[in-house]
Formats: structure tokens, sequence, C-alpha cells
């Protein structure tokens, strides 16, 4: 598999605003279409959805979406009921779409898990599963705490992971390599940490001072190397042999271009003062800006 395949089109900027950095308004039709025949042009055929992120899923279907493959999310709260139909939500996410099947649906609450009505939730799935309206089942985590539990306890295809060049977490207690064990597909998210490893070495100071001497470190990296931050955190995690999928949400045509131009490049080696294993910065959640969305 080259870089190109690895690549999963990330669509919360399709039907919201989305991110750290992403100041665009929303795209249009016409602008989602172009970017997936972009995508598709680079040998891209995967889309990471959700029925969460605005309209993107409506938009999505009024394009030609056959040739490829889509994963969402299921809609859930935060508890489970025996009475929610989560089966309804694959189904009209389908229906949005204008599709026949999905690759995979995602539990974006890794904490439903915990619930003890979790197995109402899975058994939907997996008759969606066995109807062959969808191929895959898996999770969204956010820490190694999760994955554990969740491979102790059940059996999922796919688990969405936090992963970049300087959150070393489900590196250096070997998570990823128990995935890679039981055979799960591993998709890698935050690759650029809300675009926060894209920013001015300024602006990475001002809202992220505590980790002053980080920025430093990583922009003096990116200049001795003659290598953008860009070019830098995209080729380190798909050159992961154990990232399956990298997902990369793109806000525009011409972000999507200069992605295509960053993903072609020789092998980056990081050296360990970049990595970190602070849940204080490697967490969004733990951050001020976005402590209204901490799941509770």
């Amino acid at each position: 598999m080259n870089n190109f395949e690895k690549i999963c089109l990330g669509t919360a900027q399709f039907g919201s605003s989305y991110g750290l950095t992403n100041k665009n308004k929303e795209l249009s039709v016409e602008e989602i279409g172009k970017i997936l025949r972009l995508a598709e042009d680079n040998g891209i055929s995967f889309l990471d959805t959700a029925p969460t992120y605005g309209n993107a899923e409506l938009k999505l279907g009024n394009l030609e979406l056959r040739s490829w493959n889509i994963v969402t999310k299921v809609k859930t709260g935060n508890t489970i009921s025996i009475k929610d139909s989560f089966s309804r939500s694959v189904e009209d996410s389908l229906d949005r779409l204008k599709i026949d099947n999905l690759y995979a649906v995602l539990i974006h609450n890794p904490k439903l898990f915990f619930d003890p009505k979790i197995n109402n939730l899975l058994n939907q799935l997996s008759e969606l599963k066995a109807k062959g309206l969808i191929k895959k089942i898996g999770v969204s985590v956010y820490d190694s705490l999760e994955v554990d539990f969740i491979l102790g306890n059940f059996d999922v295809d796919i688990i969405q992971i936090p992963f970049n060049i300087i959150d070393g977490r489900l590196v250096e207690n070997n998570t990823l390599d128990k995935l890679k064990r039981r055979n799960i597909e591993v998709h890698a998210r935050s690759i650029y940490l809300q675009g926060l490893l894209l920013m001015d070495i300024k602006d990475q100071i001002q809202q992220f001072g505590n980790w002053k001497s980080l920025w430093n470190l990583f922009n003096s990296f990116c200049l001795d190397n003659k290598i953008t931050p860009l070019e830098v955190c995209l080729r380190y995690v798909l050159q992961n042999p154990k990232i399956d999928r990298v997902i990369l949400g793109i806000d525009n045509y011409s972000q999507l271009e200069e992605t295509v131009k960053a993903a072609t490049g020789g092998t980056v080696n990081v050296p360990n003062e970049l990595i970190s294993l602070d849940n204080n910065l490697c967490n969004p959640l733990n951050w001020e800006m976005y402590a209204h969305l901490r799941l509770s």
C-alpha cells in the first residue's frame, strides 16, 4: 500500500467549521466534488464522516460515491437505552449518503463500552453487519486505558486513535503492537493535533506556552532538515507500517493539492526529544478551549 492509498479524507470541515486553525466557511457541494475528484486521481478511496458533522453526509449524498469506502459514526448519547434504535441511525446515514452499504461504522464515544447496556448497541450493529449493510464495526478512542478495556472485553474490527509526531502515548505503552497482534485495523486521526502543529511558532508559544521548549525543538528540526511542518507531520504518520489509514481533514481544494505534494518524500526520523506523553497537551479534550466537548 502506498502513502496515498492510506489516506482517508475526513469530512468534518465539509459540513461545519472544525479544528483550531480552520477559518474557512462551509464547503459547497461543487467544491467537495472537486476535492473528491482530485483525491480519486491520486488513489485516495476512503472517506470518514459522521451524522454530527453538520450537513456533511447530506452534501456527500449529492455526489457519486459508489467507488468510495465510507466510514461513518453511529449517533448516540452518553448513555444507552434499550429503546435506542442505533440501526435507525446507520440507516439514516445510508439514506443521506445515498449508498447501499458502508465500509465501517464507528462508536464515537468510547465511554459507552463501560455502559452495562453496550450489547444493545453492539448487537444492532452486528445485525447490520450480518445483513451486509456495514463491513466493519469500530470505535474511536482517546487513550490506551480505553483500548485495553475494549480489547479485554469486546471484539471490534477497527480502532481509531489519536496519533501524531509529538504524541508518543500509544507507542510508549505498546498499544499499537497490541492492536496489530489482534489484526485490528488502525485509523490515525489528529495527525496535526487540531492544527496546532501547523501553526506559526509564535502562536504555538502564545497559546500553549507551557511547552515552549518543545515548539522551539520542533521548528528547529523542520528548519535543519529543510522540511515543512506539514510534510514532517504527514510523512511521519503515513510511513508507520502499523497505521492502516490516516484521516486528513481537508478545508478546501488547494489544501488537498498541498497535502498530496507533502505526502511524497523521504523517510522522517524523529528525535526522541520531540515525543511527549503529556495528556494535557496530547489530548485536546484537556485544552481549555475544548472543555465543552469533554465526554461525561
